[in-house]
């Protein structure tokens, strides 16, 4: 974690002490249960995301052609969930992945937005020699699912436009609608945006003047914030995604700073909003991040978020569990 975000950490500690109840970069503890251990038999989250083919980084007016695979990203053990591959330094090193049992013909059921869309198959990794394709299993000659059109907000670096990620499950039961717990749409409430406009002051303190004085700084008003997300469950709990609004950013020369971030906060019934705990490597660039699916994956009764999160020359999703205080990342990198 860079300097910059453990700095973000410590601020918001102090603006909201009662309501941060994890470092941002909070590690998933080990729980207990009885998972299923078997080879081949643990609840397994993938994602269905487009793969571009060429090992070249596109350049100015060049295509790249995208496949739909299927990229496999988290376990559940015994221990909790736990990150399906994990790359050596170097691009040539070969990925390091948990014994899944899966260079076989093996279906995984995808879904969106708790509904199940279809089925799509894999039987091997799909080329183990890039760090950007790690996890990545080759999707057998068959129609998968797929939601909407390639669009701007799942771009790469290798593709300006993607189609959006889709959640690929394996082992875990999906019947038809699955229990979002009551989340759903709303107006963020005036305190949780007062709040937040707070961490967004401790933490950036201004935000460039691109428009009316390029060069020149201006302070953060609560104008400023743009809601990306903002939803609510019957308990009373919250989840917002708030970044600064992009019209902002039109006159703005060169690349954009950290404080364009998107950033997410979960509140408690009784509680003031907190950041999720979100791992960070890199701070020059804006960290982009979308919530997927979220829904109860194992079983305990509580959600579970998927996001997918990019940055410069980095991607990845992030599980985040444990009444939203807890991360599991899966990353890949393109440099």
């Amino acid at each position: 974690m860079t300097a910059k975000w453990m700095m973000l950490t410590r601020l918001i500690g102090v603006a909201a002490p009662c309501a941060f109840a994890a470092a941002l970069y909070a590690q998933s503890p080990p729980t207990t249960g009885s998972v299923v251990e078997k080879l081949g038999e643990r609840p397994m989250i993938g994602f269905v995301e487009d793969v571009p083919t060429t090992a070249e980084v596109a350049g100015a007016g060049q295509s790249v052609a995208l496949e739909p695979h299927v990229r496999v990203a988290f376990v559940r053990t015994w221990e909790g969930w736990k990150t399906a591959c994990t790359y050596g330094e170097g691009e040539t090193e070969r990925p390091e992945c948990l014994d899944l049992d899966l260079i076989r013909p093996v279906v995984w059921t995808v879904m969106y937005q708790g509904k199940r869309l279809g089925e799509v198959e894999t039987d091997s990794w799909y080329d183990p020699r890039y760090y950007r394709t790690l996890g990545v299993l080759k999707r057998m000659p068959k129609t998968a699912p797929r939601i909407g059109k390639p669009d701007q907000m799942f771009a790469s670096w290798l593709a300006p436009a993607a189609h959006r990620p889709l959640v690929a499950l394996r082992n875990i039961k999906v019947a038809g609608q699955i229990d979002h717990a009551g989340w759903v749409s709303t107006k963020p409430a005036p305190t949780d945006m007062a709040t937040i406009h707070a961490m967004f002051l401790l933490a950036f303190k201004a935000m460039p003047n691109c428009g009316a004085a390029p060069g020149v700084s201006q302070s953060i008003e609560a104008k400023h914030l743009f809601v990306a997300h903002s939803t609510r469950n019957k308990a009373g709990d919250r989840l917002l995604g708030v970044r600064l609004d992009p019209k902002f950013a039109k006159g703005c020369e060169g690349p954009l700073g950290l404080e364009w971030s998107d950033l997410w906060f979960h509140a408690a019934a009784d509680k003031a909003p907190a950041m999720l705990p979100v791992e960070i490597e890199n701070d020059l660039a804006p960290f982009r991040m979308s919530l997927i699916e979220m829904s109860d994956f194992d079983g305990d009764g509580k959600p579970e978020a998927l996001f997918w999160f990019s940055s410069h020359s980095v991607e990845g999703y992030l599980l985040v569990h444990d009444q939203f205080e807890q991360q599991v990342r899966f990353m890949w990198k393109y440099q």
